[in-house]
């Protein structure tokens, strides 16, 4: 409070050299004239103000900061703005924008009935009509649009431009929507980006995802901490977590499955699974490196000095294959060889005489 007296004190300071008589320059006069450097234009507009209190606040409208006491430096142009307001630096520009506003301060709110409800919430920046116009207590939330953080009450620190953007939010914060209706179904999610026309368009529940390009992620519901890049990637995704597609329509097929990469392919329902376009069937220059995968999931050329390349490799299969065909001829001679000796064998036998017995009768 003390710091916040004495910013206060140094703008009035300030703002004093403004207020030194000078001549005037039109004729009749500007309106005006009242004490604390405020200025009142409609009905009832600052109709409550405390002259020893309230400082440089500007009221345009019919019941304009008609509540407002002693709060200062607030701006409100158009019938109803402000109208409840008691706090400080509150900007309101369009017919009941931040009209339900009391002690919330450092809100801006530029379109008809935008930041309409707010009450307490801080830091507010709504431009487009009704652009938060259902939040209460939220505070440091940016929604440039129609209807952008429509339905948002106590939600923080979200972002939302375009039309329709984070248009159900109620309570999730940290979430940024860039382009129509991206994030239009959040609810009580947190920390997810959407960035592209309908990208994360189904999210209620789901937390931390990223979606850029058009209809990226547009199904997900609560699946959580996946990364989709392009066109329609991971489009029926609806439940599963931890997945990465990179590319048009990439992992388009996934709908359950978790912790699965697709990069320009559209992948398989399945967990643990990871695809490349574009590489199955495709030859490669043999004079090119081999690459292999490590325990740890680590792509790379082999860890030789020279490094392993594939006409090497094919070198070698070369040499494997000759020695085998050796192997192979060598064994057939061996087969041959033990064919022919049992054979020969056999031969001699038959065409050796019959051993006669001779008995010795005596």
């Amino acid at each position: 409070m003390k710091n916040r007296n004495i910013t206060r004190a140094t703008i009035l300071i300030a703002l004093g050299f403004f207020a030194l008589p000078i001549a005037q320059a039109v004729s009749p006069a500007p309106d005006g004239g009242y004490p604390g450097g405020n200025t009142a234009e409609g009905q009832n507009a600052l109709l409550n103000l405390n002259t020893a209190a309230g400082f440089y606040n500007t009221a345009v409208g019919f019941r304009s900061l008609e509540s407002n006491i002693q709060g200062d430096f607030n701006t409100a142009i158009g019938t109803a703005a402000l109208v409840a307001n008691t706090a400080d630096q509150n900007t309101a520009t369009g017919t009941g924008a931040l009209a339900s506003n009391t002690t919330g301060a450092f809100n801006t709110a530029n379109g008809a009935f935008a930041l309409f409800s707010n009450n307490t919430g801080a830091g507010n920046t709504a431009t487009g009509p009704s652009a938060l116009v259902s939040n209460t207590t939220g505070g440091d939330n940016t929604a440039d649009g129609t209807f952008a953080l429509l339905h948002n009450i106590g939600g923080n620190s979200n972002t939302a431009i375009g039309r329709d953007t984070l248009f159900a939010n109620t309570t999730g914060f940290n979430n940024t929507a860039v382009g129509r209706s991206a994030l239009g179904s959040n609810t009580t999610a947190d920390s997810n980006t959407a960035v592209g026309w309908s990208t994360l368009g189904s999210n209620t529940t789901g937390t931390s995802n990223t979606a850029v390009g058009v209809n990226a992620l547009f199904h997900n519901n609560s699946g959580a901490n996946n990364v989709a890049l392009g066109l329609g990637a991971l489009f029926n995704n609806t439940v599963g977590n931890n997945n990465i597609a990179i590319g048009f329509g990439a992992g388009s097929n996934i709908a359950t499955a978790s912790d699965t990469i697709c990069i320009g392919i559209e992948g398989v329902d399945v967990t643990d699974g990871c695809y490349i376009g574009h590489v199955f069937e495709e030859g490669v220059d043999p004079d090119n490196f081999i690459m292999g995968v490590d325990v740890h999931g680590k792509l790379g050329t082999h860890s030789n000095s020279s490094g392993m390349r594939l006409s090497d490799l094919l070198k070698d299969h070369q040499r494997i294959a000759e020695l085998e065909a050796s192997v192979a001829a060598l064994t057939t001679q061996l087969k041959e060889q033990a064919a022919q000796i049992q054979k020969t064998g056999a031969e001699g036998q038959m065409t050796n005489p019959a051993t006669k017995v001779v008995l010795n009768n005596q």
